[in-house]
């Protein structure tokens, strides 16, 4: 998927104004990055870490052992399967 990202816009209370904002760094939010981006829409990723600074949060890290490359394939592979094997509500 190729594609450019706009540059953020400054918006009139002085901060940055973006197509979207991204909640959560995990392969999900670093997937919809990708696809976003590809779109040519400007982003903004937030992200709570391991929970450090979340009361309550447990503390866990989770890593995909194949990497973030290997899961965007896979993901680019079952959307063009349209999605065969999930259950859709």
């Amino acid at each position: 998927m190729a594609g450019t990202s706009r540059p953020a816009r400054e918006s009139d209370e002085g901060g940055s104004d973006f197509d979207v904002v991204v909640v959560g760094a995990g392969f999900a939010g670093m997937y919809l990055l990708h696809r976003l981006r590809g779109m040519g829409l400007s982003t903004r990723v937030l992200e709570a870490g391991v929970g450090a600074n979340v009361p309550g949060k447990p503390r866990v890290f989770m890593p995909y052992i194949g990497g973030l490359p290997a899961y965007l394939e896979k993901c680019d592979e079952v959307v063009a399967e349209d999605y065969k094997g999930f259950a859709r509500a």
